[in-house]
């Protein structure tokens, strides 16, 4: 689709809502995720448990605090690059306007470009961190089953 409307520039006009809507999409998720973490510190608190802090610590991850810590760190950073994206749409949109195609299709625009490069790599970094939270889960397993917790 993007290639037969090249010339009239209507198909990157659509791709580029669609895209402006999935970002903002993604930057309402950060904000509800961002609006949590009070939440999240407030259960730590209510349920701290200075044995499993330890048995995790020993397991080679960082306290509960820590890890909820580097998670705000990384919805922030997500964030403030999704917000410098959004604020350099405009410069997309007007060159498919003008019918820029070539440098357009080419680079995305040199500013919008390298803010989707950002976005990638705090992606990455997020997701990364993400995978090391999935795997505490085995450690609280563990940790219940060396406790006999039901």
């Amino acid at each position: 689709m993007l290639l037969a409307d090249h010339k009239t520039g209507d198909g990157v006009l659509k791709l580029l809502d669609q895209s402006l809507g999935e970002i903002k999409r993604a930057q309402a998720l950060i904000r509800t995720a961002q609006d949590a973490l009070k939440d999240y510190a407030h259960w730590l608190d209510a349920n701290r448990n200075q044995d499993y802090e330890e048995f995790l610590q020993r397991a080679g991850f960082r306290g509960s605090y820590l890890i909820l810590a580097e998670y705000k760190e990384h919805l922030d950073r997500l964030g403030q690059t999704l917000t410098g994206v959004v604020e350099r749409w405009p410069i997309a949109v007007e060159a498919a306007k003008e019918g820029v195609f070539d440098e357009f299709l080419r680079d995305f625009s040199p500013g919008a470009n390298a803010a989707m490069r950002l976005v990638c790599r705090e992606a990455i970094l997020a997701l990364t961190f993400l995978h090391q939270i999935a795997e505490t889960r085995y450690v609280f397993l563990d940790y219940r089953k060396l406790k006999n917790i039901n």
